[in-house]
């Protein structure tokens, strides 16, 4: 009886000993947890881009309900372009990796939302920032400490706003913008500047780009030499930012400054001015103005004829009194 009973002891502790370490393994910590990661993934790409790009973008993660329950929320979080060239189709990629594990949650279990965007670009012109914000929560297990703030590992598990066509949710918070979509180009129509044109007149425009200096900037105009006043001439091909350039156009002709091959990948800021000079050939003349004919009125018109009749009639009473009475 006495083994009987000795057997079933062992059994009962060996049983407890195994059921224990199966609950520590169940419970694993967060050091050796690979199915909780505690971070996330940022990717900035940038398309249609001409030029080696140097740039820095600056993101925030923030509580988006601002409930003061999360605590070490990661700073100064960026990704920096240094002179990252563009491959074949102009695409530039950039990704870095965001580490959560020091963030501290209020309260044990439950979920916390979060949210990730971009707030500053170095270059904000040529690199405009993206307009999405990625959402994403946080589900947490484990022991809290004294003052009831999570100790135990949690989840991070981003929440897109989109889907692909297979209902699919992204993994990676990417962020992107077309290098092109504040981009422009000038447009100059010789059509304008002259009520009176003659035809053959050849109009000579002289524009100033106010862009960055060593800018040069595509010119699309007639292939074609001009008389510009006895002189030959044709148009520059290319413009240099901060210096003049010369376009030459027939009547109704235009010429581009800085358009991309078919209307994509313009070259200019929307915030670029520039300086548009005119002149015209010296083969237009200006037209003699119409003089107009002005009625003549007024008072000196008006009383003329009764000034002659009086200087007539004083005449003729002079010559009366002139002339000898017969007796």
């Amino acid at each position: 009886m006495r083994k009987i009973a000795k057997f079933f002891l062992i059994t009962i502790f060996a049983t407890l000993l195994f059921a224990g370490r199966a609950s520590a393994v169940n419970n694993p910590k967060l050091s050796n947890n690979p199915d909780s990661p505690q971070s996330i993934e940022i990717r900035r790409t940038i398309t249609g881009a001409k030029e080696p790009v140097t740039n820095t973008f600056e993101y925030e993660i923030y509580e988006t309900k601002n409930t003061n329950l999360v605590r070490d929320i990661p700073t100064d979080i960026r990704l920096e372009f240094d002179e990252a060239e563009p491959d074949e189709d102009g695409v530039v990629e950039q990704s870095a990796t965001i580490d959560l594990s020091n963030m501290s949650f209020k309260g044990v279990g439950g979920i916390r939302y979060l949210a990730i965007r971009e707030v500053s670009s170095s270059d904000s012109e040529d690199y405009p920032l993206s307009s999405q914000i990625y959402y994403f929560r946080v589900a947490m297990a484990g022991e809290t400490d004294a003052a009831g703030w999570q100790t135990g590992h949690f989840t991070p598990t981003l929440m897109l706003p989109f889907e692909d066509e297979d209902g699919a949710k992204y993994e990676t918070a990417e962020f992107a913008a077309n290098y092109d979509d504040t981009r422009m180009h000038i447009r100059i129509v010789a059509s304008e500047e002259i009520e009176h044109p003659t035809e053959g007149d050849v109009y000579h425009y002289i524009v100033t780009v106010h862009g960055r200096e060593g800018e040069v900037y595509t010119v699309y105009a007639p292939d074609a030499e001009y008389d510009f006043n006895g002189e030959l001439v044709t148009s520059d091909t290319e413009c240099v930012a901060g210096e003049p350039c010369h376009i030459y156009l027939y009547r109704d002709e235009f010429a581009t400054i800085g358009e991309g091959r078919d209307g994509e990948n313009d070259q200019l800021r929307l915030s670029t001015t520039y300086d548009l000079e005119f002149e015209l050939s010296s083969k237009y003349v200006e037209p003699e103005p119409v003089k107009p004919i002005v009625p003549k009125t007024g008072i000196a018109v008006q009383i003329m004829p009764f000034i002659i009749l009086a200087v007539i009639a004083i005449i003729g009473i002079a010559a009366l009194r002139a002339t000898p009475r017969e007796k």
